[in-house]
């Protein structure tokens, strides 16, 4: 049994070999963006170490505003003994 071809149907060697060399391309493009990802290990490491330096950002700013507070505090009871 042949198949049936119309003219819209009808592909010619030369549209199967473009279309070969642009899949060609897309999985080498697809390999080498597997390739070039990080492994899980990597990743792992990296999140530790952001983990870290968000702990030390937060007990920064902990201290900070606990030093400005201390500061207002301490700066109200000097005006108080001041003026008061």
């Amino acid at each position: 049994m042949s198949p049936v071809s119309t003219e819209a149907e009808t592909v010619t060697l030369g549209e199967v070999n473009r279309n070969l060399i642009k899949l060609t391309e897309q999985v080498t493009n697809l390999a080498n963006a597997v390739a070039g990802r990080p492994e899980w290990a990597d990743l792992k490491r990296i999140e530790t170490a952001l983990e870290k330096r968000i702990a030390s950002l937060e007990s920064w700013v902990k201290w900070a505003g606990r030093t400005i507070i201390g500061a207002l505090i301490v700066a109200a009871v000097g005006l108080l003994l001041k003026f008061g």
